[in-house]
């Protein structure tokens, strides 16, 4: 898992669309997993489509452009949720692993249980 990624949206606003890119921190995982215990919803590795645009959702929420917006309406403006460097360039696939510690090294001990 990518503990606190950069992540970029294109969100409808009328007849535009507005990108942004946004970091998320530790307020927008927990907020995440306390929705998704109250609702039910799959995991992350499940829906990763769902849990970006939650954690993109409620970090807006946090630095204001989605301020005072329901998820449900946010989900309904978003257009696209990606991994992003802070420039808004979305991510490779090898650049995902890489930060979330997939890629195996042979020469370094497996993690343990659970990580």
């Amino acid at each position: 898992m990518i503990a606190s990624p950069v992540v970029t949206v294109t969100l409808q606003n009328g007849d535009e669309q507005q990108q942004i890119t946004v970091k998320t921190d530790n307020r927008n995982q927990v907020k995440y997993d306390l929705l998704r215990s109250q609702k039910d919803w799959p995991g992350q590795k499940e829906a990763p489509t769902l849990w970006l645009t939650i954690i993109a959702w409620h970090a807006l929420a946090l630095a204001g452009p989605a301020r005072d917006e329901p998820f449900e309406l946010f989900n309904e403006r978003c257009l696209e949720v990606y991994l992003s460097d802070e420039d808004g360039r979305r991510l490779t696939a090898a650049e995902v692993k890489r930060q979330a510690g997939i890629e195996a090294d042979p020469t370094q001990p497996a993690p343990a249980a659970g990580i």
